[in-house]
């Protein structure tokens, strides 16, 4: 089921003002070693089935993460805007599934400092999203 839709996700992304945003960045679970910044990783941080008499749900949170190098936040402010508009109530096309909602949960904006060197940070824009999907 999460493989269709981190699908989904990832096609939405394709050709979309955020991908330009990003370079075209967006990854499932992590980046690559050494990145180029900007960039965003997308995973799930949690599913479950929501059963009743008459549907059969999956509800999904998934969680975007896009970080940036540069000191400002003009960047990622952008990039965080554009997957506002992509994401925000959208219709994923998810096989095997009929698309109910897609909605913002959370959102935060975080300066961290790099786990190898203290006077490295990275900016993270970081949103949790709601996708609730029935089985077809």
């Amino acid at each position: 089921m999460i493989e269709t839709i981190l699908k989904g996700i990832y096609d939405k992304a394709t050709g979309s003002t955020f991908s330009t945003a990003i370079g075209g960045r967006l990854y499932a679970y992590e980046a690559p070693q050494n990145p180029t910044y900007p960039y965003c990783v997308f995973e799930q941080i949690s599913g479950v089935k929501d059963r009743d008499f008459l549907d059969k749900l999956e509800d999904v949170l998934v969680q975007f993460k896009i970080v940036d190098s540069s000191d400002g936040l003009t960047t990622i402010a952008d990039a965080e805007t554009k997957l506002f508009a992509l994401y925000d109530e959208a219709a994923l096309t998810v096989t095997g599934y009929t698309h109910i909602l897609m909605e913002r949960q959370s959102n935060q904006l975080l300066k961290m400092q790099s786990e190898v060197d203290d006077n490295i940070t990275f900016w993270n824009a970081i949103s949790t999203y709601r996708i609730l999907t029935e089985v077809n």
